[in-house]
């Protein structure tokens, strides 16, 4: 597909970025959820998972921590959608914690950890 008929389809990049990032979003968290039950159902299995997602010959890094430091723009469409797919993650990742025990009060700090935003580290990074 050429770019003039990228364009009649989306108005602009951000446009084009947005729809990509909603898409993959949709995508990525429903092959995590099938990939964690493949390997057990248990909070652990997400490590499972995320090995073998990132064995995979396409495996090109996280899109959505790409697209929060490729904007720089806290407010873009872009980087709200990817933070917002941070969040799912985090959600679906507890929730699998819950089911096999009360979560500690360090919990939810873990699964930032694990997924790559922990932005008490970003935050105090920004004050140096």
């Amino acid at each position: 597909m050429g770019r003039a008929s990228l364009y009649r389809h989306f108005s602009g990049k951000d446009d084009l970025v947005a729809a990509v990032l909603q898409r993959r979003d949709e995508n990525w968290r429903a092959w995590l959820e099938a990939r964690v039950e493949a390997h057990g159902g248990g909070p652990l299995a997400v490590f499972d998972a995320l090995a073998e997602g990132a064995e995979d010959d396409g495996f090109r890094g996280c899109a959505f921590i790409d697209a929060m430091a490729e904007t720089g723009e806290p407010d873009s469409e872009a980087h709200r959608l990817a933070a917002d797919h941070k969040r799912k993650v985090t959600a679906y990742v507890h929730g699998l914690l819950v089911k096999v025990g009360p979560p500690g009060r360090r919990t939810g700090r873990r699964v930032r950890v694990a997924h790559g935003r922990d932005d008490r580290h970003r935050d105090a990074r920004a004050q140096r």
